[in-house]
């Protein structure tokens, strides 16, 4: 049984890991990170430990998933650190300085960041890694298209894509990167090669948000039993299912 944390446990992504981890009978949910303890979570196994100090709430864990915010990031990565704690980040918007500590901790912890946990969001960025050298004289856009309330733009998935096809492709290729705000929209990520006579789309939707939840569910359990170093999604699927 991996014996497993939760940071942002009464956040909206908190309620969604509390549901799927229904689904997992070798995670157990043994501690959460609040800023107070709180009696509104029924779906909150009774045993889980409430803690308010990072480094109290990091005791005896297997794994760690954080879904808190930038800041708390940063607190969490040293005491994982410190306790030798496998973390998965899910936060977005990083400075430079979580940037280099993150380096620095994959040293000495398994540490993932996810600014998407979903499968499917993990694959397109396969495809794109393998696609874009092939398709190298093509034009390549980058359109990403989320709810009215998201704050930043281009979005954390849209970022890590572009980083994937700017590493696949030559230097100062031009990448046209595109943002949407629409209503309610959960996600979509697509990214379009084309030349003068044919075109190639990628394209991913969110349909559920319940599709975050259990890809971090799925990459803390593979992460909890990883050597020390910095993962991505795209690392575990290659891993796991060897693409």
């Amino acid at each position: 049984m991996i014996s497993l944390g939760i940071v942002g446990v009464t956040g909206r992504m908190g309620a969604s890991l509390l549901t799927s981890l229904q689904e997992h009978t070798n995670l157990c949910l043994d501690a959460v990170l609040v800023r107070s303890p709180v009696t509104s979570l029924p779906s909150l196994p009774t045993h889980t430990r409430q803690e308010t100090d990072p480094h109290a709430f990091m005791k005896d864990l297997d794994v760690v998933i954080d879904f808190s915010t930038p800041d708390l990031s940063l607190t969490l990565l040293e005491a994982a650190r410190a306790h030798k704690i496998p973390l998965l980040v899910c936060t977005t918007g990083h400075t430079n300085a979580f940037d280099a500590r993150a380096m620095s901790a994959a040293t000495t912890i398994p540490l993932m960041i996810a600014p998407n946990t979903s499968l499917g969001v993990a694959v397109l960025d396969i495809l794109l890694a393998r696609a874009a050298p092939l398709l190298e004289t093509f034009d390549v856009a980058l359109h990403e298209v989320h709810h009215v309330h998201k704050k930043d733009a281009p979005s954390g998935t849209a970022k890590s894509l572009l980083k994937t096809l700017q590493g696949a492709l030559p230097p100062h290729k031009e990448i046209q990167v595109t943002c949407q705000r629409l209503g309610g929209v959960l996600g979509e990520h697509t990214v379009s090669f084309a030349s003068e006579d044919e075109a190639l789309t990628l394209s991913h939707t969110c349909i559920n948000r319940a599709l975050f939840a259990k890809g971090a569910l799925h990459a803390a359990q593979w992460l909890a039993v990883q050597p020390p170093g910095r993962y991505t999604m795209h690392d575990m699927l290659l891993a796991s299912h060897h693409f």
